[in-house]
């Protein structure tokens, strides 16, 4: 599977891929979208998380 234009290997494209020769159970999940491409981008999926699971405690 080559990469996609941007250089990045696709999650979704390897998923298809596996799914032409094999079953694939979907379960569909609800929440937000974070993009996680660049440490500050990652570095705000984490901060989500976290006020998700522990609320609007400290930030650090």
């Amino acid at each position: 599977m080559a990469p996609a234009p941007n250089g990045e290997c696709q999650a979704t494209d390897a998923a298809i891929a596996f799914a032409r020769d094999n079953d694939v159970l979907i379960h569909h999940i609800t929440g937000e979208y974070h993009d996680c491409g660049n440490p500050a981008a990652s570095l705000a999926a984490t901060n989500a998380a976290v006020q998700a699971t522990v609320g609007s405690g400290p930030h650090v």
